[in-house]
């Protein structure tokens, strides 16, 4: 345990009490350099897991590699030349007085002492550099204490600078935005590749299967979101049992020709609320911006969702929208200044689209002109479903993956 004292106390006969009383032998200390000093000090034999904290501790615990047994002995032979040649400047700016000796006619020196400092000012605690801090002592920190973002990163950084340990503040401030990020891609990238190679052995009706086990979310009682998902197919005249079976075609044999899932209509009809619980239980690929860049990040993602989607030919070329959703190996646009290559998506990756549109996607060319040919191909690549009723005083519901599962199986077992 560590205490500080607002003021000065008899520390014998207060150690003498603790050990009578408690059993407890405490140290004292003179200076206090913060509660990160004190906390290490107790710390500094004992595993962390043996440590009991209190609820809600800042994670003050070491970070830095300690230090080895050789560079510890080479630390206290250099600190000992130091004290020696500190002594040896003391000794020379003392005051030497020389008188002559009467009786042998040698010369007396006498040292005059230094003054001792007044007792009437504190010495105010020094301030200590922090400790530079190597991205892989970082990095295996975050791990310890399941830290994913850059801004948890930085509260966890003011709260142990706030207790005296400004270690990690120091390398957040001197480390760019794009680095801390990156850093923190690749531990969680490098942390989680067992079970992401698992996953990917993984059927994506096995893993939808999982959520099917699993509980709904707080907010969804009774299962209500499978309910009004129900509710919204019906009254759009759309069998509820045809959609499972396109979701869950899309989902065993990935993009290809009317394997692709489509939802049309106007606002405010539930056409993102049918596909939103993607999110929840695949890693998906959601909304590309409209530059030639918004692919980039379709690699190795599970599934792709085009939720409330325009084609544009800045997003991508329509030749290549086409091959995409056909299922074939399609080059796309990367920038060069942080890859070296174009991405290619191979006729192996059979990640599926799911999207959402005000109508059907149409190909525009030059001047504005339309081609019904190149609009007709579009079509033959998704599974279309229109919705055409709005819905009346709509509410905000937390999407629910339980629910969704449940939607998706239902009628699975007519399946071939």
């Amino acid at each position: 345990m560590a205490v500080s004292f607002t003021s000065s106390l008899r520390f014998n006969p207060v150690k003498k009490l603790f050990l009578k009383n408690f059993g407890v032998s405490i140290h004292f200390k003179i200076k206090s350099y913060g509660y990160a000093a004190a906390y290490k000090y107790i710390c500094k034999e004992k595993p962390i897991e043996e440590v009991l904290h209190s609820e809600g501790h800042s994670p003050l615990s070491r970070i830095k590699t300690p230090q080895t047994l050789k560079a510890m002995k080479t630390f206290s032979q250099k600190s000992s030349a130091v004290k020696k040649n500190e002594r040896k400047s003391t000794r020379r700016r003392l005051n030497l007085v020389t008188s002559d000796s009467s009786s042998d006619g040698e010369n007396e020196v006498t040292v005059m002492e230094p003054e001792e400092e007044s007792d009437g000012e504190e010495e105010e605690p020094r301030e200590f550099l922090p400790a530079k801090l190597k991205p892989l002592e970082v990095s295996e920190f975050m791990v310890r204490e399941g830290i994913r973002t850059r801004k948890l990163l930085m509260y966890v950084a003011k709260l142990r600078a706030k207790n005296g340990e400004r270690d990690l503040k120091a390398f957040v401030v001197t480390h760019s935005k794009k680095f801390v990020n990156e850093l923190i891609e690749s531990t969680w990238e490098l942390e989680d590749s067992e079970q992401s190679i698992e996953r990917e052995k993984m059927a994506r009706l096995d893993i939808l299967a999982e959520a099917l086990h699993g509980d709904c979310v707080e907010s969804c009682q009774q299962h209500e979101w499978l309910r009004c998902a129900v509710s919204i197919l019906q009254s759009n005249g759309i069998n509820v049992y045809v959609f499972a079976a396109a979701i869950r075609n899309a989902l065993k044999n990935g993009r290809g020709k009317g394997n692709n899932v489509l939802i049309v209509g106007p606002t405010t009809c539930g056409k993102s609320f049918l596909l939103t619980p993607l999110q929840l239980v695949f890693n998906t690929f959601s909304n590309p911006s409209n530059t030639k860049y918004a692919w980039v990040t379709l690699e190795g993602k599970e599934v792709a969702l085009l939720n409330d989607f325009r084609w544009s030919q800045e997003c991508i070329d329509w030749k290549d929208f086409l091959l995409l959703l056909e299922g074939d190996t399609v080059n796309l646009p990367r920038p060069k200044n942080s890859f070296t290559t174009d991405l290619t998506i191979e006729r192996s990756n059979t990640v599926p689209f799911f999207s959402t549109s005000i109508r059907r996607f149409e190909f525009i060319g030059k001047g504005n002109s339309r081609d019904e040919g190149e609009t007709a191909m579009m079509d033959t690549r998704w599974q279309v479903f229109t919705m055409t009723k709005k819905i009346v005083n709509p509410k905000k519901m937390e999407p629910c993956r339980r629910c969704f599962a449940d939607l998706v199986f239902k009628g699975h077992e007519h399946d071939a």
